[in-house]
């Protein structure tokens, strides 16, 4: 059941038959807005370019050599004319987020903005939760792409569940390893182990 769940899922799940389902059944979520939904993102686009925002919170971070800012910005759209089609999705509140992200030893400075809904009126949003369940779910994309394309995860075949298991828990130990050796980049770092493997032999003995 969804009831009393909250989840968070990126642009390529924001679909109303999708959030329609979870409003249904009394589930929270948080999906991303982009360009697969181009008539919604323009609509928030325009909503926030002319509306001040009901509440912001602003965190900062430091850490693997980049500082990167993030604010959040809270606004309500319980009354944003949309399309028809939406309107079963109960959407009630849009947060963006401005990224602000630094390399120190560079000086290179790359700024993003995105996009996400809710079906939670801001009376009831601790910006906190939100900002921290936005990063959370940023930080499983990531995780996500590391294993898919860097490792390859998606391109494994197995014939039953003991091996797609089995592969699992030894592309997370392959994964692991790599980045026990405290690499700046994880792509670079795989390419060395591959280009030599005697180079991973004192990892095995931590």
């Amino acid at each position: 059941t969804l009831a009393s769940s909250s989840i968070t899922f990126d642009a390529l799940h924001t679909q109303f038959d999708t959030l329609k389902k979870i409003e249904h059944q009394n589930g929270t979520y948080i999906a991303q807005v982009k360009n697969n939904q181009p008539k919604l993102l323009v609509a928030l686009k325009l909503h926030e370019s002319s509306t001040k925002e009901y509440m912001s919170l602003t965190t900062e971070n430091k850490g693997h050599g980049r500082l990167e800012k993030r604010t959040y910005s809270f606004f309500n759209i319980s009354n944003l004319r949309l399309d028809e089609r939406w309107s079963v999705c109960g959407i009630q509140s849009m947060i963006k987020v401005d990224r602000i992200r630094a390399i120190l030893k560079t000086k290179i400075v790359s700024v993003e903005s995105s996009y996400y809904i809710t079906n939670r009126p801001l009376i009831r949003i601790d910006p906190l939760v939100y900002a921290n369940a936005i990063r959370g779910h940023w930080a499983i994309e990531i995780s996500n792409y590391i294993r898919d394309v860097l490792f390859g995860e998606d391109k494994i075949k197995c014939s039953n569940y003991d091996q797609a298991k089995g592969m699992a828990i030894l592309l997370s130990t392959v994964i692991n390893l790599v980045r026990g050796s405290n690499p700046k980049n994880i792509k670079a770092q795989r390419e060395l182990f591959l280009s030599n493997i005697k180079k991973m032999v004192p990892l095995f003995k931590h």
